[in-house]
């Protein structure tokens, strides 16, 4: 949910959409991005940001695709803390 020394949000959330967009264009492909609630260009961290950015990508696109911002539900027991 945050960058660190292994993880990188503008890798995973921009430039893994636009290489998706990239190698799907032309193919009639129907693309279902799995974002998340609350992503907006202004929302208040990194994370969001960079999904909605990701998602505008993918909708401006032209291919054949939708984005689901489900909610997330924080638990005790699940890993890493959310389930």
């Amino acid at each position: 949910l945050q960058d660190g020394a292994r993880d990188d949000l503008r890798a995973v959330h921009v430039r893994l959409v636009e290489g998706l967009v990239g190698a799907l264009r032309g193919t009639g492909a129907r693309v279902v991005q799995v974002s998340a609630a609350g992503a907006r260009a202004d929302a208040p961290t990194d994370f969001l940001r960079t999904k909605a950015e990701g998602d505008r990508l993918l909708l401006a696109s032209g291919l054949d695709a939708v984005v689901l911002r489900p909610v997330l539900v924080f638990g005790s027991q699940a890993w890493g803390g959310t389930a």
